[in-house]
């Protein structure tokens, strides 16, 4: 008898089965929520969903040769992560030379795929990996609660900016003013300019770099619209992933990895900051891989890691201001203070480093542009540029809270109502996972350190979001994936985990539910995938408009 004989024929694997099965319930899913204008979200998917692909696709061969070290649970999304990071820089680089266009573009993607090629081989099994064996539900049945979320979400980020999700936080104000329309002016201009009448345009805009991008590939702001949503929705679904991976990578369980990636998803907060053309989700991003290469620096502390949580931490700051201070300051401040107390003096030097380094385009950009680095802020120690008094007033009016906010009596109860209190937060993963923190500090002391550095994160960031911002819920969503990760780790039975998730997820979609669906009977009247709102608009704003 041969071998083959002996051995038999190999089973037929079906590992293409719960993917044909989730493809399968997020089309049913779109088809049920998009009524008679499903055909047309569909058509939009299939455009610049295979644009988004490409465009992450390409991400993974800009960031592969970096995270090439990675602990296997973390090299692809460490390296999509990265390398879209390092997409939006170059991408600034070339819009601020008046050299970005579709060609470019189309050019920094085809790098990109050219390394994709290269670089994605299958991973030796001789190679070290963190994270233990898989227990529980295989990890790709659970695409299949996951394609019911992103259906869901697909179909929200299907709806015309500035309709969705109102009254409530975020409103389309500052979508529309300048997430959206700063690219804008900026693709119509043909080069990254300082716009004196928008003061946004200042800010860091590592993601609104993408949404150039996106005008570009689109050939059009208004054409590019519906991909800008896609690419913070891409940024959403990165964070969910990275919260399953870093827990895996932490030695949980993936039936316990993935309820807790679950339980982030499906946290209300999250979902709605990912379907709109927002920056939070970039935040989230790469706050939580920072965070969590920073417990694998702790527990490994290697100059790679040290690199990688300084290139996160970077690129969280090209995100927002608030990041400089909320991630990166929490996370450099923490680790180097870890790093001198243990005499590791050449490990913090390369974090603060690549910390700056990262960060400095967007400064270097605005002493060119205004002197100030941190324009429009910081004003009375680098200089208020081409703002009036009056300006400058206006701005600092409206970017601090109100008079009744700013006693720390009325900062604590605030806080409270906007967090723990606030059902867009879910009220599972704050409790639970603050729980999950002071749980790991006494079950687990060979991995102290670590958990320490978790949770020290979590307080820093609340204590920054409390005494130096204005109080806006969404700015402390970052904690949210950071107690994902926390609960992961708690080695409870997986099943219970997987309990909690179910909890979490039916009640996070009810609450989804209940604040999208009015925006979404206005989607399903002609809102879905509009690509022109002068269609919809008074004869008397028609005439205003077209007067000049």
């Amino acid at each position: 008898m041969t071998s083959d004989e002996a051995t038999g024929p190999k089973p037929t694997s079906l590992a293409w089965v719960p993917i044909a099965i989730s493809a399968l319930v997020a089309l049913v899913t779109i088809f049920i929520l998009s009524g008679p204008f499903a055909i047309d979200v569909l058509l939009g998917l299939t455009i610049d969903g295979a644009i988004l692909v490409a465009y992450l696709a390409s991400a993974f061969g800009w960031g592969s040769y970096i995270a090439r070290y990675a602990p296997a649970p973390l090299r692809f999304v460490t390296a999509i992560a990265i390398g879209l990071g390092l997409m939006g820089l170059v991408e600034l680089a070339l819009g601020l030379a008046g050299v970005l266009s579709i060609y470019s573009t189309i050019g920094i993607i085809a790098i990109g795929l050219g390394a994709t090629a290269w670089y994605a081989k299958p991973w030796k099994a001789s190679e070290p990996r963190l994270g233990v064996p898989s227990r529980g539900i295989r990890a790709a049945w659970w695409l299949i609660p996951f394609a019911i979320v992103l259906g869901v979400a697909i179909v929200a980020a299907s709806l015309c900016p500035g309709f969705l999700w109102k009254p409530l936080d975020p409103h389309p104000y500052d979508a529309i003013s300048y997430h959206l329309q700063v690219p804008r002016e900026w693709y119509d201009a043909g080069k990254i300019i300082p716009l004196q009448h928008n003061a946004f345009s200042y800010f860091p805009m590592l993601m609104e770099t993408h949404y150039l991008a996106a005008m570009h590939l689109r050939g059009g702001s208004w054409a590019g619209m519906y991909l800008c949503q896609f690419m913070t929705l891409a940024h959403g679904v990165l964070t969910v992933i990275a919260v399953g991976q870093i827990a895996r990578a932490l030695d949980a369980t993936s039936l316990r990895a993935w309820s807790a990636a679950m339980i982030v998803a499906t946290v209300p907060w999250v979902f709605q900051l990912s379907v709109v053309a927002y920056v939070e989700t970039g935040v989230m991003l790469y706050t939580t891989l920072a965070i969590g290469w920073g417990m694998i620096a702790i527990r490994r502390p290697t100059k790679y890691a040290f690199v990688i949580v300084g290139l996160c931490a970077g690129l969280a700051c090209g995100m927002k201001y608030t990041a400089f201070v909320m991630s990166a300051g929490v996370v450099v401040g923490l680790l180097v203070v870890f790093e001198l107390s243990r005499k590791r003096m050449v490990n913090a030097a390369i974090l603060i480093a690549v910390t700056a380094l990262v960060a400095s385009p967007w400064l270097i950009r605005n002493i060119a542009w205004t002197g100030n680095p941190v324009f429009p802020l910081a004003t009375s120690v680098f200089g208020k540029a081409h703002f009036t008094d009056d300006q400058l007033d206006r701005y600092r009016i409206a970017h601090a809270p109100p008079a009744s906010e700013q006693g720390i009596g009325a900062r604590i109860a605030n806080g409270w109502d906007r967090t723990f209190a606030d059902q867009q937060f879910g009220y599972v993963v704050l409790p639970i996972g603050m729980l999950a923190l002071l749980a790991l500090l006494f079950i687990a002391p060979a991995s102290r350190a670590q958990y320490a550095f978790l949770g020290a994160s979590v307080l820093g960031m609340f204590a920054v979001w409390l005494s130096a911002t204005h109080i806006m819920p969404r700015f402390v969503t970052p904690v949210v994936p950071l107690l994902g990760i926390a609960i992961a780790l708690v080695p409870i039975n997986g099943w219970a985990m997987f309990g909690l998730a179910i909890v979490q997820g039916v009640s996070g979609l009810v609450m989804v539910w209940n604040a999208l669906s009015p925006t979404l009977d206005l989607g399903r009247q002609g809102l879905l995938r509009l690509n022109d709102l002068t269609m919809i608009e008074s004869d008397g704003v028609r005439a205003a408009r077209t007067s000049g």
